[in-house]
């Protein structure tokens, strides 16, 4: 990513990677919220861009943005859109053969993705949430640290160690 001085705004991302020449109804204050790292609840019509009020976001910031979907023929869509636009977008679903998970998977690890779509029940096995946590593998005599910084991610992201079993 850019640094910060020479990063594009929101409305100059949307309009180099989405063609758009501005933000519709309601999406420039859910955009503005997310890039200042405030929980926002957006509810628009079908159709009235809610896939830009993250996607925007999310490539705007350093890393890979976390997109969770229920809906594989969505995510396969939105990707394949994505790609077309020069975006690193890729999906984790029921529909991947094991060897195009592993590719996936390798992509997420080695930062070569902005955006990655994941399945509720994809989230939730350990293997992904190992890798969206940034280790594949936990190893032996890792500072304690470690397990405190686990557990502010999960929270982070809306998972507790109740709602699902973290090893320590």
């Amino acid at each position: 990513m850019s640094s910060p001085s020479s990063a594009p705004s929101s409305a100059q991302l949307l309009q180099s990677v989405f063609g758009f020449p501005g933000f519709r109804g309601g999406q420039e204050p859910v955009v503005s919220r997310l890039l200042a790292g405030r929980s926002t609840l957006a509810i628009f019509p079908t159709g009235a861009g809610k896939s830009l009020c993250y996607q925007v976001p999310s490539l705007l910031r350093d890393g890979t943005g976390i997109v969770v979907s229920p809906l594989i023929a969505l995510m396969k869509d939105q990707v394949d859109a994505l790609r077309a636009n020069g975006v690193r977008a890729a999906f984790l679903n029921s529909s991947l053969s094991l060897p195009e998970v592993r590719e996936v998977e390798e992509a997420l690890l080695s930062g070569a993705l902005d955006l990655l779509y994941v399945a509720p029940e994809r989230l939730l096995l350990p293997r992904t949430l190992e890798l969206i946590l940034g280790r594949a593998v936990e190893g032996v005599g890792q500072g304690a640290g470690r397990g405190q910084l686990r557990e502010q991610r999960l929270r982070a992201i809306g998972i507790s160690r109740r709602a699902f079993a973290v090893r320590r």
